[in-house]
């Protein structure tokens, strides 16, 4: 997926089952690189720990507008859309409560207020309104201290 433009543009991919190896002992439970055709670098962005617990074989990316990366898991048991901030860090930011089958398809609307995203087994297509704003250190959107006065 390409983001921005110029100097700014990225290409995200995912080894599914890439990192170190997983408690199954067979393989990892992946990654996310980053490209950037104007440097020429490959940096990878994220590596799923053993366990699976915060990042489960996620096959699917995509860039929300502001800037987080948004991964589909294609694991095992319970299924996540896992977002990625811009410092790396993982979080939960939806779970498929109907089965257990896998996410798939995440992408934005033009405008950037609508994420879609299908879930295979019953074959739902979820659309989720925003506001798509960051969270700050303390959880809050947009940076927590907006229109508090001193």
């Amino acid at each position: 997926m390409w983001k921005g433009l110029c100097e700014y543009t990225r290409f995200y991919f995912i080894a599914t089952q890439g990192g170190p190896v997983a408690v199954d002992g067979v393989r990892g439970n992946g990654q996310v690189w980053e490209y950037n055709p104007t440097k020429e670098t490959l940096t990878l962005i994220v590596e799923a720990p053993p366990s699976g617990d915060v990042l489960d074989e996620p096959d699917n990316v995509t860039v929300s507008p502001f800037g987080d990366l948004f991964l589909c898991e294609d694991g095992g048991g319970e299924q996540f859309v896992v977002g990625v901030d811009l410092d790396g860090l993982l979080y939960k930011f939806a779970r498929n409560n109907i089965d257990e089958s896998e996410f798939a398809g995440a992408c934005f609307s033009p405008d950037g207020k609508t994420l879609f995203v299908n879930s295979q087994g019953v074959g739902i297509t979820y659309a989720i309104w925003g506001p798509w704003t960051p969270l700050d250190d303390e959880g809050t959107e947009g940076g927590g201290d907006e229109g508090d006065e001193d």
